[in-house]
């Protein structure tokens, strides 16, 4: 059967204002959950403007 291949991956969201933003983190295959959670927690907070450069691996 043709095209009948599954691709899985992690994607995020967050409502910035009114719209909703949906980000493609990666593929499950190469990202663990973990790496997904903190790519993801990384990514809002930037997006949003609640972390600096200097301080961005506490989140």
């Amino acid at each position: 059967m043709k095209g009948s291949k599954k691709y899985i991956y992690w994607m995020v969201s967050w409502r910035e204002d009114t719209e909703v933003r949906n980000v493609h983190l990666g593929s499950c295959r190469k990202l663990s959950k973990a790496e997904a959670i903190q790519k993801a927690r990384k990514l809002k907070a930037e997006a949003l403007g609640c972390v600096t450069q200097n301080n961005a691996e506490f989140v």
